[in-house]
């Protein structure tokens, strides 16, 4: 029960955080900010580079691990 209490509090504070920084950059307060800023980010054309780099470019998340 606490660390869902945490979890939730964490997200509230990290949604306020995005609020706050929405208001700062525009100058204007709007609580759908954050939702905005997301169903924007998932809008966005992916690039996927040509054949021969494709390789290195699926790759590469996987050797940034190792």
């Amino acid at each position: 029960m606490t660390t869902v209490l945490i979890l939730l509090l964490l997200l509230l504070g990290a949604y306020l955080v995005a609020v706050l920084e929405a208001w700062i950059a525009s100058g204007q307060f709007r609580l759908t900010a954050p939702i905005h800023a997301g169903i924007a980010l998932l809008g966005r054309e992916s690039i996927v580079p040509r054949k021969p780099d494709r390789i290195f470019f699926e790759v590469a998340p996987v050797l940034l691990l190792i």
